[in-house]
């Protein structure tokens, strides 16, 4: 077994300086992974990586078998399991891979094993906009410096406007985003086609309500949050899933909250957003910190600066919330006269 061969490689001292110090663990921002796709023995490994990474980015990083922030899965779980169903698991939350399967190069060592899946996982982590608000830790090791971690700053801070700023869409986002949302107000207009590449296409009928998605264009977009490129022709093939269109352009909403908010003005940070009463925001997310946001936001005018404050999530977890709720017009923006 792998773990005991990792106790076997090492001495009682590196073996030390491998458990990370749990003596302000309680004081560091959660952040809960689901894993798929693991045996026993892998999850005590597994158990052992997250602790030494949550002690590299100053997190708390927990096995949660329930439910999670985040998704990591075993990268042959990932390969077997059709999209579909991945999709519908990862529910739109970012999606981590590892390989557990063992190593290609049979002299590599236990603890090189252990490392190799400590830097893959690491690597994936770093370049996620939620860790990076969450991480005290930003800005080192190689870490984007003009990113600023909203969890960590100190009370007031929430003054500074930068805090909600993102590159706008590129011209391709903007024509595709443009097009779709159009589309949701008048249902002439021409149906659109969307690619991610070969056997990844999309077609949305606005006269119809509906979409047609291949499986593995549904799992670029809801589980790796990927966005397409408007196409001039193509159609989906034979196994392509049928999806209203509300519920996948939430999921465009969602794969676009690292770009500037629809119709931001100048100061969105502290903007009050007006909203529909009580939409059904379960049909389009499941996630917690999603449900928590709604209750918040549909019982009151509130910007996001007032929405973090009261949440205490970090403006990496809410501005995709927040794009997802305007690209649907659930909410919009009212300044105050």
């Amino acid at each position: 077994m792998f773990t005991a061969t990792v106790s076997r490689a090492m001495n009682a001292s590196f073996w030390t300086r491998l458990m990370p110090a749990r003596r302000h663990a309680e004081r560091r921002p959660r952040l809960r992974l689901q894993p798929l796709g693991f045996t026993d023995t892998q999850m005590r490994d597994l158990r052992l990586i997250c602790e030494r990474l949550g002690e590299t980015l100053d997190l708390l990083l927990e096995i949660d078998t329930r439910a999670g922030d985040l998704v990591l899965a075993d990268r042959r779980f990932t390969e077997q399991t059709p999209a579909q169903r991945l999709a519908g698991i990862v529910d739109a939350r970012p999606l981590l891979t590892c390989d557990f399967s063992g190593s290609a190069d049979p002299s590599a060592s236990a603890m090189a094993l252990f490392e190799r899946r400590q830097r893959m996982l690491l690597t994936q982590l770093r370049a996620l906009p939620l860790v990076r608000g969450l991480s005290p830790q930003f800005g080192a090791s190689g870490w984007d410096p003009g990113v600023v971690a909203a969890s960590s700053l100190p009370s007031g801070f929430d003054d500074a406007p930068q805090t909600l700023d993102a590159p706008p869409f590129t011209p391709a986002e903007d024509l595709l985003v443009t097009w779709v949302l159009r589309g949701l107000m008048d249902p002439d207009v021409k149906g659109l086609v969307a690619a991610y590449g070969p056997q990844a296409t999309m077609r949305l009928d606005f006269a119809q309500g509906y979409a047609l998605i291949d499986p593995a264009a549904q799992q670029a977009l809801r589980v790796q949050r990927r966005v397409p490129t408007v196409q001039d022709h193509g159609s989906p093939g034979a196994d392509a899933i049928a999806r209203e269109l509300p519920a996948l352009v939430w999921d465009l909403g969602i794969a676009l909250g690292d770009r500037r908010l629809l119709d931001q003005p100048a100061d969105g940070w502290h903007t009050p957003l007006a909203t529909c009463k009580d939409p059904s925001v379960q049909q389009y997310t499941r996630l917690p910190r999603h449900l928590e946001l709604a209750s918040m936001m549909f019982r009151a005018r509130l910007s996001p600066a007032e929405l973090q404050r009261r949440s205490g999530q970090s403006v990496a977890e809410i501005r995709p919330f927040l794009q997802a709720c305007l690209f649907l017009g659930l909410a919009w923006w009212a300044p105050e006269d």
